[in-house]
């Protein structure tokens, strides 16, 4: 029988766009906001820069390499990002799950998980 020492991940990074009329400012102390809610609620301490990149808007071409022939529903969600605000993860697995919908919901943002 083998047994696997450590843990198997299902690591991936989340791109959030933005569909409310917002500035990458403004954004950015909402996120601060909202990461020292969860910080407080769960005890730690979880900085900016581990959680979430700096707010900007996209330009055309974004994520264009992420486009697939047979995910259209996926393709329609990454051409709808040029001149949004975007939200994205600072690394893998590093916006905490619990965080998504609070996301979606206070930034009518539409996930575009990266894998």
């Amino acid at each position: 029988m083998k047994i696997r020492k450590g843990f198997v991940s299902n690591s991936s990074s989340s791109s959030f766009i933005c569909q409310v009329d917002i500035s990458p400012e403004r954004a950015l102390e909402i996120l601060e906001k909202i990461l020292s809610c969860y910080n407080d609620v769960f005890g730690i301490d979880r900085g900016f820069h581990d959680v979430f990149e700096v707010p900007f808007i996209a330009e055309e071409g974004y994520l264009k390499d992420w486009i697939m022939d047979d995910h259209e529903y996926e393709n329609e969600k990454i051409r709808s990002a040029p001149g949004k605000v975007v939200i994205e993860s600072a690394g893998d697995n590093s916006i905490p799950y619990c965080l998504f919908e609070l996301l979606e919901d206070r930034f009518d943002a539409i996930r575009i998980h990266l894998g």
